[in-house]
Protein backbone atom coordinates (compact mmCIF):
# COMPACT_ATOMS: atom_id res chain seq x y z
CA UNK A 1 0.00 0.00 0.00
CA UNK A 2 2.31 2.73 -1.20
CA UNK A 3 1.21 5.76 -3.14
CA UNK A 4 3.36 8.09 -5.22
CA UNK A 5 2.44 11.69 -4.50
CA UNK A 6 3.89 15.13 -4.95
CA UNK A 7 5.24 16.50 -1.68
CA UNK A 8 5.64 20.11 -0.55
CA UNK A 9 9.06 20.45 -2.18
CA UNK A 10 7.41 19.62 -5.57
CA UNK A 11 9.35 16.39 -5.99
CA UNK A 12 7.66 13.08 -6.52
CA UNK A 13 8.11 10.71 -3.62
CA UNK A 14 6.58 7.57 -2.22
CA UNK A 15 4.49 7.80 0.90
CA UNK A 16 3.86 4.56 2.71
CA UNK A 17 0.12 4.61 3.37
CA UNK A 18 0.25 1.24 5.11
CA UNK A 19 0.93 2.92 8.46
CA UNK A 20 -2.24 5.01 8.04
CA UNK A 21 -4.42 2.03 7.11
CA UNK A 22 -7.55 2.38 5.02
CA UNK A 23 -9.15 5.71 4.19
CA UNK A 24 -12.38 6.32 6.13
CA UNK A 25 -14.54 6.84 3.04
CA UNK A 26 -17.71 7.45 5.04
CA UNK A 27 -16.11 10.58 6.55
CA UNK A 28 -15.27 13.11 3.82
CA UNK A 29 -12.10 15.21 4.13
CA UNK A 30 -12.58 18.44 6.02
CA UNK A 31 -11.02 21.77 5.09
CA UNK A 32 -9.42 23.15 8.22
CA UNK A 33 -6.92 25.84 9.10
CA UNK A 34 -3.80 24.30 10.57
CA UNK A 35 -2.16 26.55 13.17
CA UNK A 36 0.37 24.05 14.59
CA UNK A 37 2.20 23.40 12.39
CA UNK A 38 1.42 26.68 10.62
CA UNK A 39 0.52 25.62 7.11
CA UNK A 40 -2.76 27.42 6.43
CA UNK A 41 -5.85 25.81 4.96
CA UNK A 42 -5.55 22.12 4.22
CA UNK A 43 -7.88 19.22 3.48
CA UNK A 44 -7.50 16.61 6.22
CA UNK A 45 -8.55 13.06 5.36
CA UNK A 46 -9.06 10.53 8.15
CA UNK A 47 -7.56 7.05 7.92
CA UNK A 48 -7.88 4.06 10.24
CA UNK A 49 -4.61 4.93 11.97
CA UNK A 50 -3.96 8.58 11.25
CA UNK A 51 -4.52 11.71 9.23
CA UNK A 52 -3.23 13.06 5.94
CA UNK A 53 -3.27 16.78 5.12
CA UNK A 54 -3.19 17.92 1.51
CA UNK A 55 -3.22 21.27 -0.23
CA UNK A 56 -4.16 21.25 -3.93
CA UNK A 57 -3.58 17.46 -4.03
CA UNK A 58 -0.08 17.87 -2.57
CA UNK A 59 0.63 16.07 0.71
CA UNK A 60 1.60 18.62 3.37
CA UNK A 61 1.94 16.22 6.32
CA UNK A 62 0.78 12.87 7.64
CA UNK A 63 0.25 11.91 11.27
CA UNK A 64 0.27 8.23 12.22
CA UNK A 65 -1.67 7.19 15.32
CA UNK A 66 -0.67 3.82 16.82
CA UNK A 67 -2.62 0.64 16.28
CA UNK A 68 -2.52 -2.65 18.11
CA UNK A 69 0.17 -4.04 15.78
CA UNK A 70 2.54 -1.08 15.77
CA UNK A 71 2.88 1.24 18.76
CA UNK A 72 6.61 1.87 18.69
CA UNK A 73 6.81 3.92 15.50
CA UNK A 74 3.89 6.26 16.18
CA UNK A 75 3.06 8.95 18.67
CA UNK A 76 0.51 8.12 21.36
CA UNK A 77 -2.36 10.61 21.58
CA UNK A 78 -2.96 11.55 25.20
CA UNK A 79 -5.93 13.76 24.57
CA UNK A 80 -8.04 15.92 22.31
CA UNK A 81 -9.13 19.37 23.47
CA UNK A 82 -11.88 21.36 21.77
CA UNK A 83 -12.47 25.01 22.58
CA UNK A 84 -13.92 28.12 20.92
CA UNK A 85 -11.60 30.28 18.87
CA UNK A 86 -10.74 33.14 21.26
CA UNK A 87 -10.99 35.89 18.61
CA UNK A 88 -14.54 34.84 17.75
CA UNK A 89 -15.59 35.10 21.39
CA UNK A 90 -14.06 38.56 21.79
CA UNK A 91 -15.78 39.87 18.67
CA UNK A 92 -19.12 38.16 19.52
CA UNK A 93 -19.49 36.82 15.98
CA UNK A 94 -22.61 34.97 14.83
CA UNK A 95 -20.44 32.30 13.26
CA UNK A 96 -17.76 30.84 15.49
CA UNK A 97 -14.97 28.35 14.95
CA UNK A 98 -13.86 25.56 17.21
CA UNK A 99 -10.17 24.87 17.79
CA UNK A 100 -9.06 21.25 18.16
CA UNK A 101 -5.74 20.38 19.80
CA UNK A 102 -4.29 16.87 19.68
CA UNK A 103 -1.39 16.34 22.03
CA UNK A 104 0.87 13.32 22.09
CA UNK A 105 2.66 11.69 24.95
CA UNK A 106 5.75 13.65 25.99
CA UNK A 107 7.41 10.43 27.19
CA UNK A 108 7.34 9.02 23.67
CA UNK A 109 10.35 10.09 21.62
CA UNK A 110 8.38 9.85 18.36
CA UNK A 111 6.75 13.06 17.15
CA UNK A 112 3.10 13.14 16.11
CA UNK A 113 4.07 14.56 12.73
CA UNK A 114 6.89 16.24 10.88
CA UNK A 115 6.48 19.42 8.83
CA UNK A 116 9.38 21.05 6.99
CA UNK A 117 11.75 18.64 8.77
CA UNK A 118 10.61 19.84 12.20
CA UNK A 119 8.95 17.36 14.59
CA UNK A 120 5.68 18.31 16.29
CA UNK A 121 4.14 16.72 19.38
CA UNK A 122 0.93 18.71 18.96
CA UNK A 123 -1.49 19.33 16.15
CA UNK A 124 -3.78 22.34 16.36
CA UNK A 125 -6.49 22.91 13.77
CA UNK A 126 -9.41 25.29 13.43
CA UNK A 127 -12.63 23.66 12.24
CA UNK A 128 -14.90 25.47 9.77
CA UNK A 129 -17.05 28.21 11.29
CA UNK A 130 -20.66 27.45 12.12
CA UNK A 131 -23.49 29.16 13.95
CA UNK A 132 -23.68 28.81 17.71
CA UNK A 133 -26.90 26.80 17.31
CA UNK A 134 -25.13 24.27 15.05
CA UNK A 135 -22.18 23.72 17.41
CA UNK A 136 -24.18 21.17 19.41
CA UNK A 137 -25.52 19.47 16.26
CA UNK A 138 -23.76 16.10 16.01
CA UNK A 139 -24.68 15.75 12.31
CA UNK A 140 -22.59 18.65 10.97
CA UNK A 141 -19.51 17.69 8.88
CA UNK A 142 -17.20 19.07 11.60
CA UNK A 143 -18.95 17.10 14.36
CA UNK A 144 -18.92 13.86 12.35
CA UNK A 145 -15.24 14.35 11.50
CA UNK A 146 -14.27 15.12 15.11
CA UNK A 147 -16.31 12.17 16.43
CA UNK A 148 -14.56 9.80 14.00
CA UNK A 149 -11.17 11.22 14.97
CA UNK A 150 -11.95 10.69 18.64
CA UNK A 151 -13.68 7.29 18.58
CA UNK A 152 -12.24 5.49 15.56
CA UNK A 153 -8.67 6.78 15.33
CA UNK A 154 -7.35 8.22 18.61
CA UNK A 155 -9.67 6.25 20.89
CA UNK A 156 -9.69 9.07 23.44
CA UNK A 157 -12.63 11.32 24.31
CA UNK A 158 -12.81 14.97 23.29
CA UNK A 159 -12.50 17.31 26.27
CA UNK A 160 -14.65 20.33 25.51
CA UNK A 161 -13.75 23.65 27.08
CA UNK A 162 -16.51 26.23 26.73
Amino acid sequence: NETTVTTTNSSSSTINTTQLGKKLNDIPPLEVTCTVPRCGKVQVQLYEHGLCATKKDVVVWTAAIPNANNTSSSAVIEGILQFPKPEDLKQKKKLTSQVVLLHSSSSNSTALLSFKNKPYEQLCIVLPACSKEDQDDESTPSALWLNALSTQICKVPVDRIC
